[in-house]
């Protein structure tokens, strides 16, 4: 079995309950669920409709004795069949009815998303969210939503950087990038090319997570992401060594351009590039069936980590640099020699 072998296993959890389960019966009585005083969608009071088919309700997360019981749930089930940890999905206050009660009452909606970070996915060793609010300090991996297996910035490829970034500089450093290749939604799965450079851009992210297989798409698929795993392999020390510190200083693990100089303004619009730490450039090829692209290195000297031998004056643009379906454009700051 995967837990007897090396893996970690979570389970993916919601912090719903639908009427016809032994959780609804247990916690209902006890007053554990958010409640509401009207029909809404032709429901039962308090019943919502998410991305499932049958209604819910949700925990009432302001109830100190229902996130203690639901917690409690989550740590049997945990001892009971060995599981490692917790993906949880949902909590945002948009899954809540409308004009809704909670045992305690809270000043904004997205207190509910607050407290259901701290009260019940924060209690676990081994958890990521997808949501967060005035959460920083907790110890969680924040995943970015769904993504399209589509290129554009609005949902696909291209947008994994800007997400990337934004969500460190609020100060979320361990950013879950969605799966490999996108979620597949509507029948469109990624083809070779998408699939290899999701998985290249996505190799030097702080984590990785794959569902579409890629020796599912071809041996070439395969051969291609293996090789952008061997690139992190390489490079987990760094990203190790970063998100160690990030856990005091809360500084990104993976940063924007600008960070590396702030005073060079042409730093200030690059959106499909990033540095990992201060010493690593990564500009991965995020536009579909490009060869080269422009890549900016800030100042200093740069060694182009693909193409051993070959070192760059930074503080200057590297135009149509030959990046074919293989390669990971990549570089690292040579350290100054003391005069």
């Amino acid at each position: 079995s995967f837990i007897t072998m090396v893996f970690l296993v979570t389970l993916w959890v919601m912090p719903f309950v639908e009427e016809d389960s032994d959780a609804y019966r247990e916690g209902a009585p006890r007053g554990y669920f958010v409640k509401a005083e009207s029909q809404w969608m032709g429901l039962k009071p308090g019943f919502i409709k998410w991305w499932n088919k049958e209604p819910v309700v949700a925990l009432d997360v302001t109830n100190p004795a229902a996130t203690e019981w639901f917690v409690g749930r989550l740590k049997a089930l945990q001892a009971k069949h060995g599981i490692d940890g917790f993906k949880f999905d949902a909590g945002e206050p948009c899954f809540l009815p409308p004009n809704f009660q909670t045992f305690a009452p809270i000043i904004h909606p997205t207190d509910y998303t607050r407290l259901y970070i701290e009260r019940v996915c924060s209690q676990f060793e081994i958890a990521e969210v997808r949501t967060g609010h005035r959460t920083q300090s907790l110890p969680l991996m924040m995943r970015m939503g769904d993504r399209f297996s589509t290129w554009d910035i609005g949902n696909g490829l291209q947008s994994l950087i800007p997400t990337l970034l934004t969500s460190g500089l609020l100060g979320y450093p361990y950013c879950l990038p969605d799966m490999v290749g996108g979620n597949a939604y509507f029948g469109r799965k990624p083809d070779i090319e998408l699939m290899v450079r999701w998985a290249q851009a996505n190799a030097l992210m702080p984590a990785v997570q794959f569902s579409i297989a890629p020796w599912d798409l071809s041996s070439k698929a395969d051969k291609l992401c293996t090789e952008a795993m061997l690139i992190r392999r390489r490079a987990m020390n760094r990203i190790k060594d970063l998100a160690h510190n990030a856990t005091n200083a809360l500084e990104p693990i993976c940063r924007p351009m600008w960070w590396l100089d702030p005073e060079d303004e042409e730093t200030f619009h690059i959106f499909d590039q990033f540095a990992v730490g201060q010493d690593m450039i990564v500009a991965p090829v995020v536009e579909k069936g490009r060869r080269s692209r422009d890549v900016y290195l800030t100042e200093g000297r740069w060694k182009d980590m693909a193409e051993p031998g070959i070192v760059y004056e930074g503080k200057q643009w590297l135009r149509d640099l030959h990046a074919p379906l293989s390669k990971l454009p990549m570089f690292l700051r040579i350290p100054e020699v003391p005069m």
